[in-house]
């Protein structure tokens, strides 16, 4: 939920709708940086190596954004940016999209349509930067809006299922089925097939 709410007021901006104010900084480093580390802090208590991956990692990318934005503000933080570098940024970010969208093949169709739309997203800004084109930048928020709306579908989905105990939302099933573990109801009976040695020999007794 929370990178779904930051993404969407990041890609206002970046569509040109907004200018970059203290609402989508704030959002960014509550909902974006702090609350996505602690989501990946909780998946690595439940051993889930790609939400640690993915929830860290765009953690630990909101706080570098949050400090891009921050840091011309204050000349003491600021050592300058060059655009071409910042199309670089983008660059490896979409690089980890990727990855992580390679990642969750096995998960839901919505979790894989989040982070194809996020590596867009960065492929987009980077272009942006790298050629100098508004017009790009403006597209990667139109596609960061379908990302974060997207998320945020995920989030209301996940909740709303969990809590009724059976599939409201659709989110689309992995590209693999686990394949369901056998039990011992699921063996057949098993039937004596050696005669008893003394069987034979044993007497019979009336009621």
């Amino acid at each position: 939920m929370g990178l779904g709410m930051a993404a969407v007021l990041w890609s206002l901006h970046n569509a040109g709708f907004f200018a970059m104010d203290d609402v989508v900084i704030a959002m960014g480093l509550s909902y974006g940086a702090l609350a996505q580390v602690a989501a990946g802090i909780m998946a690595f208590r439940r051993n889930d190596t790609l939400g640690t991956t993915v929830f860290v990692g765009m953690g630990l990318f909101w706080a570098s954004l949050v400090y891009t934005v921050l840091a011309p503000r204050a000349s003491s933080l600021s050592v300058g940016t060059d655009p071409d570098f910042v199309g670089w940024y983008y660059l490896v970010l979409a690089v980890f999209a990727a990855v992580a969208l390679a990642g969750a093949l096995r998960r839901n169709r919505v979790f894989q349509l989040v982070f194809a739309l996020l590596a867009v997203t960065f492929l987009l800004l980077a272009c942006g930067k790298w050629f100098e084109n508004d017009t790009l930048e403006r597209t990667a928020g139109y596609v960061g809006l379908g990302c974060g709306g997207a998320a945020v579908y995920l989030a209301v989905a996940e909740l709303v299922n969990d809590g009724l105990g059976r599939t409201v939302l659709p989110l689309g099933e992995g590209g693999r089925r686990k394949r369901r573990r056998l039990s011992l109801s699921d063996m057949p009976p098993l039937e004596p097939t050696v005669p008893h040695p003394f069987e034979d020999d044993l007497p019979e007794f009336e009621d």
